[in-house]
């Protein structure tokens, strides 16, 4: 019996020191875990920092490219408008020359709508 006794006390033991084992793995384990998930949280944010970066950077680069092609139109309409308004006084020189002909013609412009 005494013998029987002992290698229960041992059996007793070892699943003791077993158990200590396994919370002890498991505490290892919870804390590489832990420290995976921190470095992932860090990996992300600076992955998030960077696209954040970057939109910055695109959108800085857009709306450069945006106010150019805006001046570059602005100054097509203040040169087509100077255009027309040249062809306009032209064409007013030429209605006011054609006018003064018909005047000196004798040529009063009304009488063809009484005929």
């Amino acid at each position: 019996e005494g013998f029987a006794s002992d290698a229960r006390v041992a059996l007793n033991a070892l699943k003791d020191q077993q158990s200590k084992s396994m919370a002890k793995s498991q505490q290892s384990t919870d804390a590489v875990e832990l420290l995976v998930a921190e470095a992932e949280e860090r990996a992300t944010a600076v992955a998030v920092a960077k696209a954040e970066a970057d939109v910055k950077r695109l959108v800085a680069a857009a709306e450069k490219k945006a106010n150019a092609a805006l001046t570059a139109a602005n100054a097509e309409v203040e040169r087509l408008s100077a255009h027309v308004g040249a062809e306009k006084n032209t064409a007013d020189e030429m209605v006011v020359k054609a006018m003064e002909d018909l005047e000196r013609r004798g040529g009063g412009g009304g009488e063809k709508e009484n005929a």
